[in-house]
């Protein structure tokens, strides 16, 4: 385990989210100094920003043109299913398993008439920046030549700006009409820009546990269970206690071949700022991040005045077979702040 860390800085200014690029160009005539125009370019910082839009005029979500080839050799690269590849800031990224025609459980919301869903297991770790995860950034390339889109309906893959050396693994289903085969997965950013190409034509219909979990180069900061440590937002959070097995005197019920895990945590807040359950997440060893139930949480939503503390407990169903590996917290679910590690 790494040093404590008794500071962090985790949810970024605005101005560090985006990095803006200003071109002006100035003409001199006669010792008069014209300006000619100043253009403002905002751009992509560690994969930061809102994910790429399906196209407005195609009800099912298509492009006329795929995104564009990114400066990175890499990306003009074509991977398969299982290759990682590397982003920028020393990011990396993986595509675990394909799994076409999946069939959604009932009341939750389906694709479009006419389109089907294929499901694919990702995992991606930050580098040495802020990585902005979303499954919007991954998209389906058609046979017939056309990018479409991630159903946003349904995914595990939080959204999420992910701390320097963190990673994640979730699944995002990709939406095509029903007569169009899969050809290649894409990974673009908020420009369209293709960082990362995976040819599922060839690969296994089915996803292959990878012999062991993606790694970054950088090491994220963490601290043990007891730490009280300080955010971006100021104050103080802390995680008191993780108990791993809170199945019997839990208000929610487990589902079958899942366990509750309780966490015991508190946030004393700086100034006014909200604070809910849902900044909470439980991450599993294998890089799957599992949200709070909506039951049983003696956690409170609601805002925190400057210098007010909250203490409780949100409960979490994880899988019987997969270890806990850290907790986190957020701001806002949004922001990755400060992580725990539970276990050795």
């Amino acid at each position: 385990m790494h040093d404590q860390q008794v500071t962090v800085t985790g949810r970024p200014a605005s101005g560090d989210r985006r990095r803006r690029r200003v071109w002006v160009s100035v003409l001199v005539v006669a010792g008069v100094v014209i300006a000619v125009g100043v253009a403002l370019l905002i751009g992509r910082t560690g994969g930061q920003g809102p994910g790429p839009e399906a196209g407005a005029d195609d009800p099912g979500g298509g492009k006329e043109d795929p995104p564009t080839a990114g400066a990175d050799p890499a990306a003009d690269a074509t991977l398969t299913v299982g290759d990682t590849t590397r982003l920028p800031d020393g990011a990396v990224a993986r595509i675990n398993g394909l799994e076409p025609d999946v069939t959604l459980d009932p009341g939750m919301p389906g694709p479009e008439p006419g389109m089907r869903l294929d499901r694919v297991d990702v995992e991606v770790c930050a580098g040495s920046t802020q990585l902005f995860v979303d499954a919007a950034f991954w998209l389906p390339l058609g046979d017939d030549g056309r990018v479409y889109s991630a159903h946003m309906g349904v995914r595990d893959l939080v959204t999420l700006a992910m701390a320097p050396g963190s990673c994640q693994r979730g699944t995002v289903d990709l939406a095509l009409p029903e007569a169009v085969d899969l050809e290649a997965v894409l990974l673009a950013d908020t420009e369209h820009t293709t960082l990362a190409r995976w040819s599922v034509v060839d690969s296994p219909r089915t996803t292959v546990e990878p012999p062991s979990p993606l790694a970054s180069e950088t090491t994220p900061i963490r601290a043990a269970i007891g730490s009280p440590l300080t955010p971006s937002t100021g104050g103080s959070v802390t995680l008191h206690d993780v108990v791993l097995d809170a199945t019997s005197d839990a208000a929610a019920t487990a589902e079958p071949g899942r366990t509750i895990v309780r966490i015991d945590a508190e946030r004393c807040a700086a100034q006014q700022q909200p604070a809910s359950p849902r900044d909470w997440f439980v991450q599993l060893a294998d890089h799957r991040l599992v949200a709070p139930e909506r039951e049983g949480a003696t956690m409170q939503t609601r805002d925190l005045d400057p210098q007010e503390c909250d203490r409780g407990t949100a409960d979490f169903l994880v899988p019987d077979d997969t270890a806990v590996a850290a907790v986190v917290y957020t701001y806002a679910g949004m922001y990755e702040e400060v992580r725990w590690v539970v276990g050795p």
